[in-house]
């Protein structure tokens, strides 16, 4: 998954990004870090979502400059698509 967002601009210098997602009725988030730039991927190899979990993700994004302040958090949503095998099954139904 890649996560793209706009820089930030602070007098101060931009030191990280905070970035963090979670689906809606889960207790950990999947991505809970910071970065020093306004791009993020994650790589979670041999893995997929089931169906179920589709849907009811968000991301949210604050810059934190040299001093330690941090901006406020801007979120979007996201959604996952069915996995599926290059036959059309079901990723799980094997």
């Amino acid at each position: 998954m890649v996560f793209d967002w706009a820089d930030v601009s602070d007098a101060d210098g931009i030191a990280a990004y905070d970035i963090y997602a979670k689906k809606d009725t889960a207790s950990f988030p999947i991505i809970d870090t910071s970065v020093p730039f306004s791009t993020y991927t994650h790589t979670s190899c041999n893995s997929f979502v089931i169906d179920s979990n589709l849907t009811g993700w968000e991301w949210k994004v604050r810059a934190r400059d040299n001093l330690g302040n941090v901006g406020p958090w801007r979120a979007r949503t996201f959604s996952f698509a069915p996995c599926k095998l290059a036959d059309g099954t079901s990723c799980y139904a094997l």
